[in-house]
């Protein structure tokens, strides 16, 4: 008798901790404002808090041939990084134009940390692995509904030809500051949208595009703004396979299971 109570006491502490330990968590993940992974990042390969004009001498402009609106006016302005032009061009690859980081030709999988502020409903997003005009990731954020917004599409751009991976309809809140995170690894990108994960399965299954830059790019969205940039190294323990499928740093979720199971050993329940 005294081992059965000493065993339902036991299961109803553990009960205790694991109604503690996920409203725990759930507080965390909806209290963090950077979503920051550890163990996922290693080495800072860009950082950049657009308080130094001169710090636009580090990117190259690619504009659209033939836009309206042309040219770009990207400039750095009160501590932001700013593109200030209507540029765009109907059924272009490029649309408007892009801002290209001149280093990183050889970034394979890479998280990119960043915000954003877009004062009207065009398009804005973002360049991963980009090696030419021809040949690029490009995550892409329309507001319009006149643009078939709204919606949040990834496609890859390979000698031109432009195939969709994935796309929801959803996109940034206007008028505010918007947090981005991206996670480019393998074959699989992952995008997160103010601390919500937007991609389920973002992954290219045909030939990857397997290094280059970082940029930005604008369509018919005048005076959006970027600011504190960081570009970080994934840890090679938190690769992920071509499935997505993480190996390495484990999960809050899965320390808790361990330490429940340590407890269940030691009050006999197997």
């Amino acid at each position: 008798m005294k081992k059965i109570s000493a065993i339902v006491i036991g299961l109803a502490i553990i009960l205790v901790f694991l109604i503690v330990g996920f409203l725990a968590l759930s507080w965390v993940s909806k209290s963090q404002p950077d979503f920051q992974e550890p163990g996922v990042t290693s080495g800072q390969l860009y950082w950049a808090d657009f308080e130094n004009k001169k710090e636009l001498k580090k990117w190259d402009v690619v504009d659209t041939q033939g836009a309206a609106a042309n040219p770009s006016k990207w400039e750095i302005s009160d501590g932001l990084l700013v593109q200030k032009s209507n540029i765009y061009k109907k059924g272009s690859v490029n649309a408007g134009s892009f801002l290209v980081l001149k280093q990183g030709e050889d970034w394979q999988n890479y998280q990119a940390r960043l915000k954003f502020k877009p004062m009207n409903e065009g398009g804005t997003g973002f360049l991963i692995r980009y090696q030419d005009a021809n040949n690029f990731y490009k995550i892409s954020l329309v507001y319009s509904k006149n643009l078939g917004g709204p919606y949040i599409r990834i496609d890859k751009v390979k000698d031109g030809k432009v195939t969709k991976l994935y796309q929801v309809k959803k996109c940034y809140k206007l008028n505010q500051e918007n947090q981005v995170k991206i996670t480019v690894n393998g074959k699989r990108i992952d995008f997160y949208l103010n601390s919500e994960k937007v991609t389920i399965y973002g992954i290219d299954k045909g030939e990857a595009i397997e290094k280059g830059r970082f940029g930005f790019l604008v369509y018919d969205m005048p005076n959006v703004s970027f600011d504190n940039l960081e570009i970080s190294g994934l840890n090679s323990e938190s690769t992920k396979s071509s499935s997505g499928q993480v190996s390495g740093a484990k999960t809050e979720e899965q320390k808790l299971d361990e330490e429940i199971d340590v407890l269940l050993k030691e009050i006999g329940v197997e």
